[in-house]
């Protein structure tokens, strides 16, 4: 139990209360397994002090959930970015290559423009 307790990250005045409890408990123990009239008094600061501790523990749990429901949703919205940037850049290419294909088209119809415009006599083929 000190060892949870110490785990916890408490404050160094709660973890020293706890710890004065929990040593009272185990001083008053003894007496509850016994069987003296303590025994009552006990398993109730027993029950309170459990329940103290079950709230210190999953404190930190409900945190670490929440930001991991926050770095989560923050990799989603990232990788929904990235996806639509992914899109962009595929919408581009396709364009530069119709681009590509149509420059080409145009050299070429050029070439044979400059090719007829010679006249027969002249050209060296």
């Amino acid at each position: 139990m000190r060892h949870l307790i110490r785990k916890l990250k408490l404050t160094e005045e709660k973890e020293k209360r706890i710890l004065r409890q929990l040593e009272n408990w185990e001083t008053h123990g003894k007496h509850f397994l016994s069987g003296t009239t303590l025994g009552l008094e006990i398993a109730e600061e027993i029950r309170q002090h459990t329940h103290v501790l079950s709230k210190y523990v999953l404190a930190p749990m409900d945190e670490t959930d929440d930001q991991f429901i926050r770095v989560h949703k923050e990799l989603n919205d990232l990788e929904t970015g990235l996806q639509k940037y992914l899109e962009r850049i595929q919408k581009l290419e396709s364009m530069a290559t119709k681009h590509e294909l149509r420059l080409k088209c145009v050299e070429a119809e050029m070439e044979k423009k400059d090719e007829d415009a010679i006249p027969n006599n002249i050209r060296v083929c």
